[in-house]
């Protein structure tokens, strides 16, 4: 009975070591870094934010709107 869980924990051991080495080989890196795809991902992140203000002052001004016809009856 103990010989077959040493089995069992040392193939589990065996596993976890090569997924963490798949991990980490996958993960690599590039040496040099591209700053147009910098400069093309922060140009994408100010249009969604600016996307995002308008939103939220379209709706801002859509209850002011909705808030004042409400009063004025």
């Amino acid at each position: 009975m103990l010989m077959s869980a040493e089995k069992i924990i040392n193939t589990d051991r065996e596993i976890l070591t090569s997924l963490k080495i798949d991990e980490v080989s996958t993960r690599k890196t590039p040496d040099r870094v591209d700053i147009n795809e910098l400069l093309a991902r922060v140009r994408k992140k100010k249009e969604k934010e600016s996307r995002m203000n308008v939103v939220f002052t379209g709706i801002t001004v859509s209850l002011i709107g909705v808030v004042g016809i409400i009063l004025s009856f």
